[in-house]
């Protein structure tokens, strides 16, 4: 490989991987720590609190919410701790949230799991208005709005 031949391009690239790498894991251990943060405690909410219509598994809850942020992280996302928070919360939210439903007898599960969620989690910042499932994340600036403005 012509890039390695010299002494300082060797230097470089071998630079550029320990960056490659070091983001890579960075990135990762933001997301560990997000799981731990966000992923665990809506589990059990919601085995303690919500009865579900149809009954999901665990699993199914966590793969949505893994789909979701393979299609919302972007490079910018990956790189910014805060960004990435952002992202994850409003996943997290929806993959855990969305299959709620009012009860037989009219009770609003998804209310009751926005209330859980907003006094639960208060690093980031939602709308006191509404539900949380009343606001999306503009990736401009990693605000939530309301859906009724888009």
């Amino acid at each position: 490989m012509k890039f390695i031949r010299h002494k300082a391009s060797r230097r470089d690239a071998t630079l550029i991987l320990v960056l490659i790498l070091e983001t890579h894991l960075l990135y990762n251990q933001v997301l560990s720590d997000l799981f731990q943060k966000y992923v665990l405690p809506s589990l059990k909410y919601l085995r303690d609190n919500s009865k579900a219509v149809v009954p999901i598994v665990d699993m199914a809850l966590v793969s949505g919410l893994l789909k979701m942020l393979e299609g919302a992280i972007v490079a910018e996302t990956a790189n910014d701790r805060f960004k990435l928070e952002m992202v994850f919360v409003f996943c997290a939210i929806w993959a855990f949230g969305s299959a709620l439903t009012l009860s037989d007898d009219g009770h609003d599960n998804q209310a009751d799991f926005s209330e859980w969620w907003k006094s639960q989690f208060k690093q980031v910042r939602l709308p006191t208005r509404d539900t949380v499932f009343d606001y999306w994340l503009d990736p401009i600036s990693n605000k939530f709005e309301p859906w009724r403005q888009n």
